[in-house]
């Protein structure tokens, strides 16, 4: 069953809160945003918008970005941290 073409479920940006830094993370920095356990990650503009909580805008449309899901943020193969989508 399809309900809808799959470029509608395409997103560039979320919003995420819990937010557990495992390095010192500058306010806003360059990351691979991974938005799900299998996803390979993608390249993004992350900000830091307060206690436990940030945005991600995507260089390009990321499929199913999902609340719910894990936000997390690496530098290479180095773990920044992460945080819930909302």
């Amino acid at each position: 069953m399809t309900v809808g073409p799959r470029a509608e479920a395409l997103g560039t940006r979320l919003t995420a809160c819990g937010a557990n830094w495992h390095a010192n993370v500058p306010d806003e920095f360059d990351a691979t945003v991974q938005v799900r356990y299998n996803h390979r990650g993608a390249p993004a503009r992350v900000r830091v918008t307060g206690a436990g909580r940030f945005a991600v805008e995507f260089a390009e449309g990321v499929h199913a970005i999902t609340p719910g899901q894990a936000a997390v943020a690496y530098d290479g193969d180095r773990l920044l941290g992460g945080g819930w989508i909302e």
